[in-house]
């Protein structure tokens, strides 16, 4: 059986997270900015990331707070990171050089930063109507701006990456509170590609082998698609057709597809709708918290669905409601044209309310708190048994540890519990940062030592227990207090242990 756990990412406090990121290549590297104005890096599991060579974890702070974050596609290391302020800075996180901390050019809070899928461009949008593209200059090995836009009349409320040609160019789609839908490109000229008649509120373009699409929401829920050349001439699929009620001040519309074609919309209803916008002809559809709540239980009464996460890998959907849980779904085809083929999955309770969630390339999600962060990810949920001892995982913070003719203990050592094993008289219950060993004797089990380590696989032989962890990539020995016994070597050619 398999379930789904969520663990406290390491951060430098508990202030609400505001933004965050995903490396887009290895190692896999999660930024999160917070309202205290730092900018802390994790690795895939949670934990500070200390460079090379370091004793201190990758943490950029000022006196402002974040609003955007992108890593560069073609190294994981390298984080443009936009303030609230207007200014934009280059992050070497490894180094912790600076490439560029500009803030002449914008000056109001950075609303959108993106890597133009080469790596070649970074494309900077504020509130306020200024949009910005930068490169790196091969020789100096700094980030330069190359063109600047400037629209003093003009509030920019959405934005979105387009590569009509799927090669990588760089342009950019922005909505604007106005209406209008404005596509910049790298090589500093601009176009007008469609306008709709009330703020627009999300943005997302589709790729495929034959439709390239744009699809823009407004804060009338009014949808319009449109197919885009390379030279930026558009032509409408569907402009006009409304999606439901108009949004309430302060709401917002959290669109994002969950299958080719397949959009979704959140606005805080207790449903969400779902749209082929590649199929005319295709039936809609909605997916109810009331169906999920007659699957797996609970009560739906007043809770609405503030914003989602799909991870095309897994096939799994993610809805963050406003009571501060995260609601599962896993689809039986690549893509779900029906309600029907959405399989509820128990669902996650957070202690404060999700503000941002995203699925990393791992397979993990992601979540930005009111207080902290955490990543979910889905572990198996087993048992084992050794010479009349058994180990059973009944949760993601209880273990049951029976003995044969003998003594039954539940254990709880904490939440998050990653997985247990035993041999005939020890018993490990691990999390991936904290290891508990206990002694199980005829009539008790008695709590032998706590270790404070990362662990990535386990195993236990007799009374010693064997850690992934070792810095050249090994296997640690650990004697019963938790100390280092001894280390083996492992071929790092051969891969990571799991």
């Amino acid at each position: 059986m398999t379930m789904f756990i969520d663990a406290k990412v390491q951060l430098p406090g508990a202030a609400p997270v505001l933004c965050t990121a995903w490396s887009k290549s290895s190692p896999a590297l999660f930024a999160a900015g917070d309202n205290d104005g730092n900018v802390s890096i994790t690795d895939s599991q949670g934990n500070a990331f200390v460079p090379r060579g370091s004793k201190a974890a990758a943490v950029k702070s000022r006196s402002v707070s974040p609003t955007a974050l992108c890593f560069r596609p073609t190294s994981p290391y390298e984080l443009v990171i936009g303030w609230k302020d207007g200014t934009v800075t280059c992050w070497h996180v490894t180094s912790g050089m600076e490439r560029s901390e500009d803030s002449l050019v914008h000056d109001e809070p950075i609303l959108h930063c993106e890597w133009t899928t080469d790596g070649n461009h970074v494309f900077i949008c504020d509130v306020k109507g200024k949009v910005s593209v930068w490169s790196i200059d091969r020789k100096s090995n700094k980030l330069v701006m190359e063109h600047k836009w400037m629209k003093p009349k003009t509030i920019i409320s959405s934005a979105c990456l387009v590569s009509p040609n799927s090669d990588g160019a760089g342009r950019i789609a922005v909505g604007c509170e106005g209406g209008a839908v404005i596509m910049f490109c790298a090589d500093g000229t601009e176009k007008d590609l469609f306008a709709l008649d009330a703020s627009v509120h999300g943005l997302l373009w589709h790729t495929g082998k034959a439709k390239n699409r744009l699809v823009a929401v407004a804060r009338n829920m009014a949808l319009a698609v449109y197919s885009l050349d390379a030279e930026g001439n558009t032509t409408a699929i569907t402009h006009g057709m409304r999606l439901g009620a108009t949004l309430r001040p302060g709401e917002r519309v959290s669109i994002l597809w969950i299958g080719a074609g397949m959009m979704a919309t959140a606005t805080g209803e207790s449903m969400l709708r779902v749209f082929n916008v590649l199929d005319d002809d295709a039936d809609n559809y909605i997916i109810s918290l009331a169906d999920y709540a007659a699957a797996v239980g609970g009560n739906d009464q007043g809770e609405g669905i503030v914003h989602c996460s799909y991870s095309s890998t897994k096939r799994i959907l993610a809805a963050a409601t406003n009571s501060g849980r995260v609601l599962l779904w896993r689809s039986r085809q690549e893509v779900a044209v029906e309600a029907e083929q959405w399989v509820p999955i128990p669902p996650l309770q957070l202690d404060s309310r999700s503000l941002v969630m995203d699925w990393g390339p791992v397979g993990t999600l992601s979540i930005a708190q009111q207080s902290g962060a955490s990543f979910v990810e889905q572990i198996l949920v087993g048992s084992k048994c050794v010479e009349g001892t058994c180990v059973t995982q009944m949760s993601s913070a209880e273990v049951v540890v029976e003995r044969v003719g003998g003594v039954a203990a539940t254990l709880k050592p904490g939440s998050n519990v990653r997985g247990c094993t035993c041999s005939d008289d020890v018993a490990v219950v691990w999390t991936g940062t904290q290891i508990w060993a206990y002694d199980v004797g005829p009539s008790s089990v008695s709590e032998r030592c706590t270790i404070n380590r990362s662990v990535r696989a386990l195993a236990v032989y007799t009374q010693r227990i064997y850690v992934s962890g070792g810095e050249t990539g090994g296997v640690l020995q650990l004697a019963k207090d938790g100390s280092v016994e001894a280390q083996i070597e492992c071929d790092p050619n051969d891969g990571d242990i799991i």
